[in-house]
């Protein structure tokens, strides 16, 4: 497969991820399941407003990433400020796994984000048109 290619699926597949992740767990949080949060280790919050606007945050860079793969030579800011979202993701599930606040499942999300920082990376650096 061609660079042109790689680079094209590696930002959709990246929008999938991020935009499929945030509409299951806005899903999730209109059911108010606790028995849903305790699998990931967190109580239910009594309010859901953070977590959905957090949520549409994450769907907004998943499009983002939808825009990058249909001009590969354009856009490099979003793949800047998605890499750093999704590092920031990981250090604060990571923390919070830490001081026992979150589930491995939290953690586990974040390290499929350290996977994408690690491949934006590569492209930044090596992708030249």
């Amino acid at each position: 497969m061609d660079k042109e290619k790689y680079y094209k699926y590696l930002f959709l597949l990246a929008a999938c991820y991020n935009i499929l992740n945030a509409l299951i767990f806005i899903v999730v949080s209109l059911l108010k399941d606790p028995a849903i949060f305790t699998l990931f280790g967190v109580l239910m919050p009594n309010s859901m407003i953070w977590l959905q606007l957090s949520l549409l945050l994450i769907l907004i860079l998943g499009l983002g990433y939808i825009i990058v793969s249909m001009d590969l030579s354009q856009n490099h800011g979003l793949v800047i400020i998605g890499g750093i979202s999704k590092v920031v993701f990981f250090i604060i599930t990571l923390i919070y796994f830490v001081l026992g606040e979150v589930g491995i499942m939290v953690v586990l999300l974040g390290g499929v984000d350290i996977l994408f920082v690690c491949l934006f990376a590569e492209f930044l650096l090596k992708y030249n048109k």
